[in-house]
């Protein structure tokens, strides 16, 4: 996966420099506010940030295709990832465990945008490298789904929102019942971003 998603950079670079002379590709920086959780695991939202580089390229008038890394701090707040477990006798509770999680990743995009006038809508995959955080599967990663608008308030300036959704498990959060049967319910990012770019 890694090896196509480092193919698909370097297309994407030789894109760039191939057509720099001819299309628009104006690179910049973009950053905000980080809002995230786990699903399936009874989390609350946890603030954070997140920043990187766009690398934008305006193939046709209403078509960009933008490239981007960023750093991304994720997580949740009172998370119930815990085994939830009945004890011996069948009149015991069940026990769960809440804790917070902090994630961080390095995200590779590729953002597709359309623009509309001074409004544009995002969509495109991306793949996260972890670099911070303990995941409890044996994947240290993430692939991603990524949708949102945004609005060209100068030629430089922008504001955007955006909803980030995992589709690999983080956690296998499992509950047993009795000693004998069990089932999973799995677990996966989920973020709303909020902030601005700016293009050079």
């Amino acid at each position: 996966m890694i090896k196509k998603l480092l193919f698909i950079t370097c297309i994407t670079l030789g894109i760039a420099n191939g057509t720099y002379a001819q299309k628009k590709f104006t690179p910049g920086v973009r950053g905000g506010l980080s809002l995230s959780t786990i699903t399936n695991a009874e989390a609350d939202y946890k603030a954070d940030f997140y920043v990187g580089l766009q690398f934008p390229i305006k193939l046709v008038s209403f078509y960009t295709l933008q490239p981007e890394l960023n750093y991304t701090r994720q997580g949740a707040k009172n998370a119930n990832l815990q085994y939830v477990k009945r004890g011996n006798g069948y009149n015991e509770p069940y026990q769960s465990v809440s804790e917070d999680i902090n994630l961080s990743y390095i995200d590779i995009n590729v953002i597709n945008k359309f623009s509309f006038k001074d409004f544009n809508v995002h969509v495109g995959p991306g793949f996260a490298i972890m670099t911070e955080g303990k995941s409890k599967t044996e994947f240290y990663g993430d692939l991603t789904l990524n949708l949102g608008v945004g609005y060209q308030v100068t030629d430089h300036l922008g504001i955007e929102a955006r909803w980030r959704q995992g589709v690999v498990r983080v956690v296998d959060k499992d509950y047993w019942f009795y000693t004998d049967y069990w089932y999973n319910d799995d677990s996966f990012n989920s973020s709303f971003q909020i902030g601005l770019t700016y293009t050079f």
